[in-house]
């Protein structure tokens, strides 16, 4: 953002200890087995693990995880997750032949990236970042 400029202070909160690297992604669901499903066969994610609680999918990088939604979770905010593509308009024409909901784009956000945004089965919103 132009005029922002870092604060000199932050510099001091940097230690090991405090968070900077993310781990996993977890989703919550209502249904798990579909979930696992539309993750695995839709978007072709591999599956590392899967139990009735829990499930596990390999990407490039971070770990996402779907768990059944706890009734006790509050409803309203949405978890974000964006997967780096590197042709946006093949995946895309491959998750339209899947089925899959193009909710916005693509568009390009700057010189070289564009997005769009597509839709899973509980409506979560899942960005794709790419060229």
């Amino acid at each position: 953002m132009p005029g922002l400029k870092p604060d000199p202070k932050s510099r001091l909160l940097y230690v090991r200890e405090l968070p900077r690297r993310i781990q996993h992604v977890t989703i919550f669901v209502h249904d798990l087995p579909k979930a696992i499903a539309w993750y695995r066969d839709v978007l072709g994610l591999p599956l590392r693990l899967a139990d009735a609680k829990w499930a596990e999918f390999n990407t490039d990088g971070v770990t996402l995880i779907l768990r059944p939604k706890d009734p006790r979770q509050p409803s309203g905010g949405r978890t974000g997750v964006t997967f780096s593509i590197h042709d946006l308009g093949s995946c895309l024409t491959i998750l339209q032949t899947r089925g899959v909901k193009v909710i916005r784009g693509p568009e390009a956000v700057l010189a070289n990236v564009r997005i769009a945004e597509i839709e899973d089965l509980e409506g979560n919103w899942i960005t794709l970042a790419g060229r």
